[in-house]
Protein backbone atom coordinates (compact mmCIF):
# COMPACT_ATOMS: atom_id res chain seq x y z
CA UNK A 1 0.00 0.00 0.00
CA UNK A 2 1.06 3.59 -0.43
CA UNK A 3 1.05 6.12 2.37
CA UNK A 4 1.59 9.68 1.34
CA UNK A 5 3.08 11.80 4.08
CA UNK A 6 4.80 15.13 3.72
CA UNK A 7 8.17 15.17 5.43
CA UNK A 8 9.86 18.44 6.29
CA UNK A 9 13.58 19.04 6.73
CA UNK A 10 13.03 21.22 9.79
CA UNK A 11 11.13 18.40 11.51
CA UNK A 12 13.56 15.61 10.54
CA UNK A 13 17.10 17.01 10.38
CA UNK A 14 18.84 13.67 11.02
CA UNK A 15 16.88 11.84 8.33
CA UNK A 16 17.34 14.62 5.75
CA UNK A 17 21.05 14.84 6.54
CA UNK A 18 21.34 11.12 5.76
CA UNK A 19 19.47 11.60 2.47
CA UNK A 20 21.99 14.30 1.53
CA UNK A 21 24.98 12.07 2.37
CA UNK A 22 24.06 8.62 1.05
CA UNK A 23 22.93 7.15 -2.27
CA UNK A 24 20.75 4.72 -0.31
CA UNK A 25 19.61 4.32 3.27
CA UNK A 26 19.14 0.61 3.92
CA UNK A 27 18.04 -0.13 7.48
CA UNK A 28 17.42 -3.63 8.78
CA UNK A 29 15.72 -2.49 12.00
CA UNK A 30 14.21 1.00 12.08
CA UNK A 31 13.71 0.75 15.84
CA UNK A 32 17.46 1.03 16.51
CA UNK A 33 18.73 3.24 13.68
CA UNK A 34 19.78 6.82 14.41
CA UNK A 35 18.42 7.85 10.99
CA UNK A 36 14.84 6.84 11.81
CA UNK A 37 14.51 7.94 15.43
CA UNK A 38 12.64 11.11 14.41
CA UNK A 39 10.02 9.14 12.44
CA UNK A 40 9.70 6.06 14.66
CA UNK A 41 6.72 6.94 16.90
CA UNK A 42 4.70 8.84 14.29
CA UNK A 43 5.16 6.54 11.31
CA UNK A 44 7.06 3.27 11.64
CA UNK A 45 5.47 1.94 14.82
CA UNK A 46 1.84 2.83 13.91
CA UNK A 47 2.20 1.19 10.47
CA UNK A 48 4.16 -1.82 11.74
CA UNK A 49 7.21 -1.07 9.60
CA UNK A 50 10.41 -2.69 10.79
CA UNK A 51 12.87 -2.17 7.93
CA UNK A 52 13.29 0.31 5.11
CA UNK A 53 15.23 1.09 2.00
CA UNK A 54 15.09 4.77 1.00
CA UNK A 55 16.63 6.18 -2.17
CA UNK A 56 16.75 9.97 -2.55
CA UNK A 57 15.49 11.42 -5.82
CA UNK A 58 17.50 14.36 -7.14
CA UNK A 59 16.27 16.84 -9.73
CA UNK A 60 18.68 19.49 -11.01
CA UNK A 61 20.89 19.09 -7.94
CA UNK A 62 18.06 19.39 -5.41
CA UNK A 63 16.38 16.69 -3.36
CA UNK A 64 12.90 16.37 -4.86
CA UNK A 65 11.62 13.14 -3.32
CA UNK A 66 12.38 9.74 -1.88
CA UNK A 67 11.54 6.27 -3.14
CA UNK A 68 10.75 4.25 0.00
CA UNK A 69 10.60 0.48 0.24
CA UNK A 70 9.37 -0.76 3.59
CA UNK A 71 8.93 -4.17 5.17
CA UNK A 72 6.92 -5.32 8.18
CA UNK A 73 9.75 -7.64 9.30
CA UNK A 74 13.41 -6.97 9.94
CA UNK A 75 15.18 -7.33 6.61
CA UNK A 76 18.81 -7.16 5.57
CA UNK A 77 18.70 -5.43 2.18
CA UNK A 78 20.95 -7.04 -0.43
CA UNK A 79 23.21 -5.16 -2.82
CA UNK A 80 21.04 -6.46 -5.67
CA UNK A 81 17.90 -5.01 -4.10
CA UNK A 82 19.60 -1.69 -3.43
CA UNK A 83 20.96 -1.53 -7.00
CA UNK A 84 17.55 -2.42 -8.44
CA UNK A 85 15.71 0.27 -6.50
CA UNK A 86 18.43 2.84 -7.35
CA UNK A 87 17.97 1.97 -11.04
CA UNK A 88 14.26 2.79 -10.77
CA UNK A 89 15.07 6.25 -9.41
Amino acid sequence: FIVENDLYKDDLPIYFDALQKYLAIAIEDVRISPYTVEILDNYFIPYGIKSMLDIPIWTKGALSGVLCCEHNEEKEWTEQEISFVRSIV
